[in-house]
């Protein structure tokens, strides 16, 4: 559980009765492991709207299809 993804903050049980969790300050270590992990999220973000985005035109696959069928033809 070392390099799990999200920390559990620490329970700190209240004298009222119940309990409250701990403020953990950001350092600066935390701070930059964050800001890598956002830019990471972010790519993989951007990765799957490429992938779930539809494919292009048919007409602009036409032009491509052309020129490769032309091309096997001329061997």
């Amino acid at each position: 559980m070392a390099f799990a993804a999200t920390r559990v903050m620490e329970v700190v049980i209240k004298r009222s009765g119940g309990l409250v969790w701990k403020n953990w300050p950001m350092n600066h270590t935390r701070r930059a492991n964050a800001k890598k992990r956002h830019v990471r999220l972010q790519q993989v973000e951007a990765v799957l709207k490429a992938c779930a985005a539809p494919p292009p035109s048919s007409a602009a696959q036409s032009g491509t299809k052309g020129i490769v069928q032309g091309t096997q033809a001329s061997k």
